[in-house]
């Protein structure tokens, strides 16, 4: 069995089902015109494959959490992963909460511990 590593940006520590809600979980309408390819994502969660993903999304929007979740879910897990690919390993993968809670191995602050601001690569 392998495993691959994602790296999710959470509010809380440990991490709540709720930093593993989907927009369509957290009640989030998609704007009218939003592309079929974005919507067909609605319910899946972003991850990132590379946790310079996550630093950069934790310093940019602040809001999404001060923590990053490191998971390693192995490639028998009950998710759906969408093909699409985008920078630094961004994933969108399809799965409940409790499951995503499952193979969460660390929280890590997502900003520098010496300095306070978001984390270097």
């Amino acid at each position: 069995m392998s495993l691959a590593r994602y790296y999710r940006v959470v509010r809380s520590n440990p991490p709540k089902p709720e930093d593993f809600f989907s927009l369509e979980r957290h009640g989030t309408k998609p704007r009218p015109g939003t592309p079929r390819s974005v919507l067909e994502r609605w319910d899946h969660v972003s991850v990132f494959g590379l946790i310079k993903g996550a630093y950069e999304l934790a310093r940019n929007f602040p809001r999404k959490g001060r923590w990053i979740a490191v998971l390693d879910i192995p490639d028998d897990a009950p998710i759906t992963l969408h093909p699409r690919i985008g920078d630094f390993n961004h994933r969108d993968i399809k799965a409940s909460p409790e499951v995503f809670l499952r193979y969460v191995v660390d929280v890590v602050p997502a900003s520098e511990p010496s300095s306070g601001r978001p984390g270097k690569w």
